[in-house]
């Protein structure tokens, strides 16, 4: 509307708390909220901003380390310390936050000293410390933006939506002007900032609990004149006072002019050629000890990815240990014999590097993103994760509050309990009953006892690859992993892991109605039934099968009947996958099912509803004249996964451990183009009407007895 909003809306501290289910009763999380600038009003404050944001991350600051190490906050670890400000025309906020274990012990009062000591202490010792705004500071400050940058424009997707986010909240010059700026922030800068925007502001200060720490701590928070949020007023937008105004929101659009408009001209690159052949050669070497590394060459590229790969998965495991393969990786990432948890996020904070894990259920991977000025100072962190994990207490505690966390969160979410459930009943007594990631059942067995058990059995040249991405040098790449990973001996009567044969899941035939109170008044519903293997022909006619009867479930099930309100197909990409009819929020107990035999009929014949008349009849179109653009689609996906090194790098490691074959989606995507709309009608019909199917159904406790599974 033109007009600032109040810099210091409240002449008292306002306090919130929220019983959440999702948060696990052992933690507690505490956010404070000031207001900040605005790029309308305020917009050479938004440099001393981000600058004072850049000293508040780092894990060896004041900020981090004086909530972490205060034992009266209880705080896990820096992780669990976070400020946050984005630069914005309006409403500007400036944030800090972390999560305290043990809410029950008088929560109440930890979060009023958090808050005083932030305000009152941290905050202004910050702004006064001369070391802070020292030349070196500011250059250092200034290259990890430059660092930024860079990893932002990898693609060019993503450097458009950088130039789009600066458009938005302010203009293309602030963006351009926007390293110079900062590094021109002086201490008096900073410590006007301070004054400004916190010494003696009042915030807003936030705390979510699990409903039985609530229900424990009610009269603290009450005496304390926290306002309880609840459903009724969680949502600001059911306030009449804030309801949109159309002309308001017309009249604040303005039309670009023809000279703002950006029109690629016609000599970019014209005479250049894309050399496809060089952008899929990846060399092949090995290190001393039989360990095949893999380098894709992408000259010219800023970043660098090294993954180390190692075969087993789940083949190594029980569903008693689920996802303890997982978080033996994990404690790579986070600590090791000679990089401690600490230095690992000095490292981290400095260069922006980062070590990530992933599992499937061929193997685990522990990957190293840098950009190529940090790879040398990066690699000898990153494989001495891998050869010595030293399980520190903090990180393992760490990890495990995470773990806690995400199963609380899991149990009492309808929609992900009910994916929990659905495939632990399917699969129980198959081998992937044991799961890739950490059960509500494995959690207890989630050791570092079993983990340095575990450890010794990866270790085997056997089992492991290499792969890299970017524009190292794949030379001195190996003679440096020859100096470590290199030097790992044979494994005496070592098992060999690879590709095996899975059989399929079996799929019970009645239907399986579960309650939760979560999901009071609607439900979450799904139609399982055994769809093809990922190297099996009728796997990519399936995936595009299930894309064109998305639309046709949405077009029937939500816009004509008004049934749910995402109704979709798919298949999983498995070597024992389901298939699935799923539909999210349903509001049409009774009749859902005959909706989705409707759709479905309509998929069985070929037609594809093109549009829905003023009667509220279709008009179809066929799968033959729309199947062209499903298949761009998929392709662009499977390449849009790649557009990073990362990408590539992960794309790769996924193709050697699932396939044995690293180019694997080419074959897919040879696949794609060969599919017919005859084919693929005959595999739909084939998996989603002939194929045994059971419904499985996540619902309130109040709607449970109105489901009809059969169609009328």
């Amino acid at each position: 509307n033109g007009r600032q909003q109040n810099p210091a809306p409240f002449s008292e501290v306002q306090f919130a708390v929220m019983p959440n289910d999702k948060i696990a009763p052992q933690i507690a999380d505490v956010e404070i909220f000031f207001r900040g600038p605005d790029t309308d009003f305020d917009i050479d404050d938004t440099y001393p901003a981000d600058y004072l944001l850049n000293l508040l991350g780092d894990p060896d600051g004041l900020y981090c380390q004086s909530l972490q190490n205060n034992p009266v906050y209880q705080i896990p670890s820096s992780e669990y310390v976070w400020s946050s400000y984005q630069t914005t025309r309006a409403n500007g906020l400036f944030q800090f936050g972390a999560v305290m274990l043990s809410p029950e012990q008088d929560l109440v009062s930890r979060v009023s000293q958090m808050l005083a000591e932030v305000q009152d202490s941290i905050l202004p010792a910050v702004a006064a410390d001369e070391s802070l705004y020292s030349r070196q500071k500011v250059a250092d400050i200034s290259r990890k933006l430059r660092d930024s940058d860079i990893m932002s424009a990898q693609t060019a997707s993503g450097l458009l939506s950088t130039l789009q986010f600066w458009w938005v909240c302010s203009s293309p010059e602030y963006y351009y002007t926007y390293n110079e700026h900062i590094a021109a922030v002086k201490q008096k800068d900073v410590q006007d900032f301070v004054a400004k925007y916190f010494s003696g502001k009042k915030p807003i200060v936030t705390v979510m609990v699990h409903p039985s720490v609530y229900a424990q701590l009610k009269e603290s928070f009450e005496a304390a004149a926290y306002d309880e949020i609840t459903a009724d007023k969680a949502f600001w937008w059911k306030d009449e006072a804030f309801a949109a105004d159309p002309q308001k929101i017309a009249a604040a659009v303005a039309v670009p002019e023809q000279s703002e408009i950006y029109v690629p001209g016609n000599a970019l690159a014209a005479d250049k050629r894309y050399d496809l052949q060089g952008a899929l050669r990846v060399d092949s070497y090995k290190l001393a000890n039989g360990i095949p590394v893999y380098v894709q060459q992408m000259k010219g590229s800023k970043i660098d990815s090294v993954s180390i790969a190692v075969r087993g998965g789940i083949e190594r495991l029980s569903p008693e240990t689920s996802g303890l393969e997982a978080a033996l990786f994990n404690q790579m990432s986070a600590s090791s014999a000679d990089y401690d948890n600490a230095s690992r996020k000095t490292l981290a904070f400095d260069t922006q590097a980062g070590i990530s894990v992933s599992s499937v259920a061929a193997g685990s991977v522990l990957s190293l993103g840098t950009l190529d000025a940090y790879l040398g100072k990066m690699l000898p962190v990153f494989t001495d994760g891998f050869l010595h994990p030293s399980y520190e207490q903090q990180a393992y505690d760490t990890m495990m509050t995470d773990y806690t966390n995400s199963i609380q969160s899991m149990m009492n979410d309808p929609n992900s309990l009910l994916s929990y459930t659905l495939t632990s009943t399917l699969y129980k007594d198959h081998p992937f009953a044991t799961r890739t990631s950490v059960t509500p059942d494995s959690l207890k067995n989630i050791t570092v006892e079993n983990m340095q058990q575990l450890h010794k059995t990866i270790l085997d040249p056997e089992n492991i690859f290499v792969v890299a991405a970017g524009g190292m040098n794949g030379k001195k790449l190996v003679a440096e992993l020859n100096k470590t990973i290199g030097q790992l001996p044979a494994v005496k009567d070592g098992v060999k892991y690879g590709i095996r044969d899975i059989p399929p899941v079996q799929v019970g035939a009645e239907p399986v109605v579960l309650t939760h109170p979560s999901a009071e008044g609607t439900g979450f519903v799904a139609r399982v039934f055994a769809s093809p293997p990922v190297t099996d022909p009728d796997f990519i006619p399936a995936v595009l099968a299930s894309d064109i009867y998305s639309t046709i479930l949405f077009n029937v099930v939500r816009e004509q009947h008004g049934a749910c309100y995402t109704p979709s197909a798919g298949v999983n990409s498995s070597r024992a996958p389901i298939g699935m009819e799923f539909l999210y929020r349903l509001s049409d107990p009774e009749h859902f099912a005959s909706f989705v035999e409707e759709a479905r009929g309509y998929m069985a014949q070929g037609k594809l509803i093109d549009s829905v008349g003023a009667d509220g009849s279709y008009r179809f179109a066929s799968i033959d004249d729309r199947l062209p653009s499903y298949k761009n689609a998929y392709i662009i996906s499977t390449y849009g996964s790649q557009a990073t090194v990362g990408g590539v790098a992960s794309n790769l490691v996924y193709n050697m451990l699932t396939f044995n074959d690293m180019h694997y989606d080419r074959v897919l995507d040879s696949q794609v183009e060969s599919v017919s709309a005859a084919q693929l009608v005959d595999v739909f019909k084939k998996y989603w009407i002939d194929t045994p199917s059971q419904w499985w159904a996540m619902v309130g406790p109040d709607i449970a007895d109105r489901l009809e599974f059969g169609a009328d």
